[in-house]
């Protein structure tokens, strides 16, 4: 089972009603929730199984204005993680593939292909790439996938002591509540 639904979203402290931020937060997170509580049992029963939740870099680190959708990621990776750790003894893989910047539709359906053209090429990857990373995941059993060398290399430095204030205090303009 692969999980990979995700939307930009509105941002929580945004003139957007109340209803329209719970339909978010069913896409981002409840739904996921919902078919691991309809699946994964099933999966255990006969020993076997295999589920990727794709979840994002974002979900690693707070940042200014991102109050929607790297905390729906970060309750992605929280529950990939311990799902993984509860039904691993009965044969079932779950991985979270936390993929940074990729080349999808993402980013214009969202209206963000402005910022998507004014970052360096460098941090971009191909979605197959993603995709293979994280069926190899879990077929290893590997709990927690980041997807790409530049973002495996950085994160360790974005969950380090030194580098997590900076970021917090220093990083991107708020994106969520322009």
């Amino acid at each position: 089972m692969v999980n990979n639904a995700g939307a930009a979203g509105p941002g929580l402290l945004s003139d957007v009603p109340w209803p329209e931020q719970q339909r978010y937060l069913r896409l981002m997170m409840t739904s996921v929730t919902e078919l691991c509580h309809r699946f994964v049992p099933g999966m255990a029963q006969r020993g076997f199984g295999r589920v990727v939740n794709v979840a994002s870099v974002a979900g690693r680190i707070a940042t200014r204005g991102d109050c929607h959708y790297g905390p729906s990621k970060a309750y992605l990776i929280a529950l990939s993680e311990a799902l993984a750790l509860t039904v691993k003894p009965q044969g079932v893989h779950v991985s979270v593939l936390c993929p940074g910047f990729t080349h999808t539709d993402f980013h214009e359906v969202a209206g963000m292909l402005d910022m998507k053209r004014s970052l360096p090429s460098w941090i971009w990857y191909d979605a197959e790439v993603v995709v293979r990373e994280g069926l190899l995941a879990v077929e290893r059993g590997q709990a927690i996938k980041l997807s790409g060398r530049v973002y495996r290399w950085i994160d360790p430095l974005l969950q380090s002591v030194i580098f997590r204030p900076l970021i917090k205090a220093f990083g991107p303009a708020p994106l969520d509540d322009r």
